[in-house]
This record gives structure tokens, C-alpha cells and sequence, in this order.
């Protein structure tokens, strides 16, 4: 179902169809996750020939769709859980969309995401530390009783 799903995507957006997207956002979540839904959207769009139209505006309509879903749904892409989904989006896009604006919002974004997730990183090593040495004190008073 996924898989009919995001092939209907590109097609649908360059129909003028307005409700395909909010109904694929509202619902897709029921028979994929959003890495399963990306997976399968570049694995569709894998291949672009060069100096081609017709695949030009299917690059166009997939950073709108991806844009979108990214306006729509930014729970799905705010967190640090999400790394892997937009290191994932990214390099698609290097690889087949450089010079879009899309690359540098996804850009922007996995940084603010590696940071977050360095400063939790480094709140759980001091909140580890504190308590190993909070534990240690604790030890060596009970010792000397």
C-alpha cells in the first residue's frame, strides 16, 4: 500500500491534484514509517537522465513535496531521533538536486540536529559522572562508619 502510495506522489503533485499530499500526510503513517516512505520515494526516483525535462520537473516536484511534508509535519524531522531520516534526505539531494534551496534547508537543519544531539550527549555524560562520583562519596563515607 506504501508503495502505491508514493508512486502516486510526483504524479499526483504535477496533476494539480490539491488533496493527494495532505491525505498521503494524514495517512501514510498507518502502513509505513517515514523512512520506509523515503526509501521508497528515492528508490523510485532513483534515476535521472541529464538535460531531461520531464525528470527536471519530477526533481522540482519531489523538493516541493519533500518541503512540504517538512512544513507539515516538522515533528518528523525536529528530532534527534530524526538524524538518520534527514542525513538520509540529504545526500539524495546532493546527489541528485545540489543547487536546490531545499539542500540548504535540510542542511541547516542536520547541523541544528547534530548539535542537540552533542549537548544531550555531553548532559548525559556530566548527569553519569555526577553520579558515579555521588555514588563513590557515598561508598567511602559508609567505608569509614
Amino acid at each position: 500500500m506504501a508503495e502505491r502510495l508514493v508512486n502516486h506522489l510526483v504524479p499526483s503533485l504535477q496533476g494539480g491534484n490539491p488533496f493527494f499530499v495532505p491525505a498521503f500526510l494524514y495517512t501514510y503513517q498507518r502502513f509505513a514509517t517515514t523512512q520506509q516512505v523515503l526509501e521508497l520515494l528515492f528508490k523510485r526516483y532513483a534515476n535521472f537522465r541529464p538535460y531531461c525535462e520531464e525528470d527536471e520537473q519530477a526533481k522540482k516536484t519531489i523538493c516541493v513535496f519533500l518541503d512540504t511534508w517538512m512544513d507539515k509535519k516538522p515533528e518528523e524531522f525536529s528530532q534527534t531521533s530524526a538524524l538518520p531520516i534527514v542525513k538520509q534526505m540529504k545526500n539524495y539531494l546532493i546527489l541528485n538536486m545540489p543547487y536546490s534551496d531545499l539542500v540548504v534547508r535540510v542542511h541547516m537543519l542536520l547541523t541544528h540536529l547534530e548539535e542537540q544531539e552533542a549537548t544531550e550527549s555531553e548532559a548525559k555524560d556530566e548527569e553519569a559522572s555526577d553520579l558515579g562520583s555521588h555514588t563513590s562519596q557515598s561508598l567511602k563515607s559508609i567505608n569509614q562508619q
